[in-house]
């Protein structure tokens, strides 16, 4: 094992640990409700600080409850070894789909973009935009991971995305997904599609939505796929972002402009 270190300090970055993970599964727990509020938030890539921020909890307070959950071995920090569970993607158990009412909401908001898909080619959902937008850690650019079987596409959403200045890393299988996964960062944004040979792209977002480290990485779905069924789908599942194929540069760029907070969509 590794030492821990002295104390927890405001920029350090942890994961829920396999003991927080069944706390957070379980019937019942002792836990606090503001001890309960960080695990949901862990995801490796928010600092303490930025946690405390979102939570409107004194920094004092939150370096000495994340002292405790760490002594209690229900975090740890966010080394590759921390998540080295993502091996386990296609083998964990799902968490529960969402709610009719959510549902409801999917359809609505699906119904209300599928004029955006026939104008612009992209459609984003409002309800699922962050209030706060995730900053890359130690001044790094986003990383963002296509996940697509089509090497001709891949290739062109490579060229698109590094002209925007952000590393760009690819997966085609699940072999290549759990790879580019767990390579350090983890990606800020995933492109992700639908119909691949050893993987549907609707299981990949549901296993996705269910890790305790991934859960919180913004999604786009990029597919050939438009029907509203499709759409309702992927953000009943959590889908952040729906972008049809074929897309243009700008129609592409504006669906992960605007999902990474880095500006507005075009009209």
């Amino acid at each position: 094992m590794h030492p821990l270190p002295a104390a927890v300090q405001e920029r350090d970055l942890y994961a829920v640990a396999s003991a927080g993970t069944a706390e957070l599964r379980g019937a019942g727990t002792a836990l606090s409700s503001r001890e309960l509020q960080i695990l949901v938030l862990l995801d490796a890539r928010t600092t303490v600080a930025r946690i405390a921020e979102r939570l409107n909890m004194p920094l004092e307070e939150a370096l000495a409850v994340f002292s405790d959950l760490r002594r209690r071995g229900l975090i740890e920090s966010a080394t590759a070894d921390s998540i080295a569970g993502i091996g386990d993607l296609f083998r964990m158990p799902l968490a529960p789909v969402a709610a009719a009412a959510s549902a409801v909401q999917a359809g609505e908001e699906a119904g209300r973009g599928m004029s955006g898909l026939g104008r612009s080619g992209y459609y984003v959902t409002i309800a699922r935009r962050r209030a706060v937008t995730q900053k890359p850690q130690e001044g790094r650019a986003y990383t963002v991971l296509v996940i697509d079987d089509d090497a001709t596409i891949t290739d062109l959403v490579q060229h698109y995305i590094e002209r925007e200045g952000l590393p760009f890393r690819r997966a085609s299988n699940r072999e290549e997904i759990i790879a580019a996964l767990r390579t350090r960062p983890v990606p800020d944004l995933a492109l992700l599609d639908i119909m691949m040979p050893d993987a549907d792209g609707f299981d990949v977002l549901a296993r996705i939505r269910s890790h305790p480290v991934l859960k919180g990485m913004p999604v786009v779905m990029m597919s050939a796929v438009a029907s509203r069924e499709a759409v309702v789908k992927g953000l009943q599942l959590g889908a952040d972002g729906y972008v049809t194929k074929p897309f243009t540069s700008e129609s592409l760029m504006n669906a992960v402009r605007t999902v990474l907070g880095l500006a507005r969509a075009s009209r």
